[in-house]
């Protein structure tokens, strides 16, 4: 049976290396614009881990906006979670007929009906399963289960990294121009970037406008996506010219001498490669939707003009839609939410494409209410799974609102050191940087730091203790086996000083096991399972979440990763720890890189 520390070097192996603690790869150098070296820029900024030991990395951009994590996060019950004021007037129902059809048009069974409520800066869709609530004033997904009294609330940017980590694992830093699936099969990286909304370069796309239709368009002429929408002449006219621009900058050379020679429009298979070829299609060539309702008439209902109501729906879109990013732009300056659009989707599930159409047959006026109901509690399933247990003491201790000081921590030391325990005094003071970051260079504003030194000079000639200080040496030099030797016979301890081995044993591991040769013996021993020990021996320390959230990001867990940040910024004075400080500008980095996702804000 593998043993488990081994089993996570291979999730590290398998995991992207920028998303290791500490580990950063920088994608190849081969832009040749200014708008892409800035996007690689940001997508290298999003994903790489600010390592402690970084003055920089503590410090907020004035530039960049604030992110405050602590309004409603997944602590919360739903009768405590924020609420937009409502009024008449304030919510609409839109109700679609999606009609799907193969590549050659042909209707594929009849359509459905799909549902989403959309109110000022969220919106509700039904058809999901379980139905989700997106929150975009607070970033979050809230999915509720009222059968078992639970909801849970999970963040938007864990979910945006997610989709940064999957892209670029499988497209190789978006270096690879076809993903493979399974041993015979690959798809083109464009149809990657559509289903997770983020791309690297610029794709070579056109658009055209035919009687109120905004159509986009693939090398070779497929129609990839398209709406009905009123526009304005001038923001029609700039997004055509945003999206062709885009090709025109970023082509390749060659592409741009051949033009769209040799390829038939009507070979399919070329056509989702989007291979250069024939003209492309014009807008009203769009095979119909059969059956499908007409759209809504010229008696336009109001709410589908109203800039709030554009705004949240256009977030459901980018949330929900395999739209390529490049694509969805063609949606900016639309005054209107489309009365009709369609796209088309290529996946391991339809590796031979499929078009859906999203007609919308009707607008519903209803009761003015924020779609979570009340009197469900904090639930950590699914995705969130494997941090309930240190979530759970993260939302204990928030409920308990009890956090010690460094006074408290120092009493406790002392109490040891009374008692001859000079390792497991060292170890309780050294937890207090868990709480509030690292003690400073001969510091004394802290209880716990000042007692640090007279501890150190109290321990000398004792064997167990002068143990304990060697081995740790190795957290400054890197010697991460040693560091983890040293506190391997105090992990069963309590309180703080059990705390602090866990925490230093778990993260020491995972360094371990992340520098290690492919043969190398490895503990049997689980750094997540000490890593949670440490948050429940101790579950005010801030810093505990964040390690733990590295851990869960190197093992390609964004969701459950971000869980934590949430609950340790939310913990007293979390949010000015060091190390979660980081985790804000993280963030502001991700929004830079995927806005659409976090709807108006």
């Amino acid at each position: 049976m593998l043993r488990t520390a081994f089993v996570f070097a291979l999730l590290l192996a398998a995991a992207p290396a920028w998303a290791i603690p500490g580990v950063t790869i920088p994608f190849p150098d081969e832009v040749e614009t200014r708008d892409e070296e800035e996007t690689a820029s940001d997508l290298d900024d999003a994903v790489s881990d600010i390592v402690l030991g970084d003055p920089a990395a503590t410090q907020p951009d004035t530039a960049i906006e604030a992110v405050d994590p602590t309004q409603a996060g997944p602590w919360l019950a739903s009768g405590d979670y924020p609420r937009p004021e409502m009024m008449e007037g304030s919510v609409i129902r839109l109700v679609w007929q999606v009609q799907i059809e193969d590549m050659d048009g042909e209707a594929q069974g009849a359509p459905i009906t799909r549902t989403i409520l959309v109110g000022p800066d969220f919106a509700y869709d039904s058809g999901e399963t379980p139905p989700v609530l997106y929150d975009f004033t607070h970033a979050r997904r809230l999915t509720a289960d009222p059968q078992a009294g639970t909801y849970q609330n999970t963040s938007l940017y864990g979910d945006v990294r997610r989709r940064l980590d999957t892209y670029l694992a499988l497209s190789r830093g978006g270096t690879l121009d076809d993903i493979p699936f399974g041993p015979d099969r690959s798809f083109d990286r464009f149809w990657l970037e559509s289903a997770m909304g983020l791309r690297r370069a610029p794709a070579e796309l056109t658009t055209t406008r035919t009687d109120g239709r905004t159509a986009v368009l693939r090398a070779g002429g497929l129609q990839i996506f398209s709406f009905d929408a009123r526009m304005t002449e001038d923001s029609a006219e700039d997004i055509e010219t945003a999206v062709e621009d885009a090709a025109e900058d970023d082509a390749p050379a060659d592409d741009a001498d051949g033009g769209f020679e040799g390829v038939p429009t009507d070979d399919i298979t070329a056509l989702l490669r989007g291979d250069t070829g024939g003209a492309p299609f014009a807008a009203d060539d769009e095979v119909e939707a059969t059956p499908a309702p007409a759209p809504v008439d010229e008696g336009m209902h109001y709410g589908l003009a109203d800039p709030i109501f554009r705004a949240a729906f256009r977030g459901w879109m980018r949330q929900a839609l395999p739209i390529h990013p490049d694509a969805f732009v063609a949606l900016d300056g639309s005054e209107t939410i489309p009365e009709r659009f369609s796209f088309v989707v290529v996946s391991p599930n339809s590796p031979e494409g499929r078009r859906e159409i999203w007609t919308l047959a009707e607008v519903q006026d209803p009761e003015a209410v924020f779609p979570l109901p009340g009197g469900l509690t904090p639930a950590f399933g699914g995705a969130i799974e494997p941090v309930a247990a240190s979530a759970q003491a993260a939302l204990e201790a928030l409920q308990n609102n009890n956090p010690p000081a460094s006074a408290d921590i120092a009493e406790r030391a002392a109490e040891l050191r009374g008692a001859g325990d000079m390792a497991l005094a060292y170890l309780t003071l050294y937890q207090d940087s868990a709480h509030r970051g690292q003690c400073q260079m001969g510091g004394t504003d802290r209880p716990a730091c000042a007692a640090l030194g007279p501890l150190v000079a109290a321990g000398l000639g004792n064997a167990e203790f002068e143990a304990l200080l060697s081995g740790l040496a190795g957290l400054s030099t890197g010697d991460a086996e040693a560091a983890y030797g040293a506190v391997l016979p105090y992990l069963d301890a309590t309180g703080f000083a059990g705390a602090a081995a866990n925490l230093i044993a778990g993260n020491e591991l995972i360094a371990w096991a992340a520098s290690a040769d492919a043969d190398a013996q490895l503990p049997d021993r689980d750094p997540f399972a000490l890593l949670t020990a440490s948050a429940q021996r101790d579950p005010y320390a801030p810093a505990i979440y964040w390690h733990l959230a590295q851990a869960h990001l190197a093992a390609n867990r964004a969701d459950a990763a971000w869980t934590l940040l949430d609950m340790g910024r939310a913990l007293p004075g979390g949010a000015d720890h060091e190390l979660l400080r980081q985790a804000g500008i993280l963030e502001a980095r991700l929004k830079s890189v995927a806005p659409d996702f976090f709807g108006p804000h």
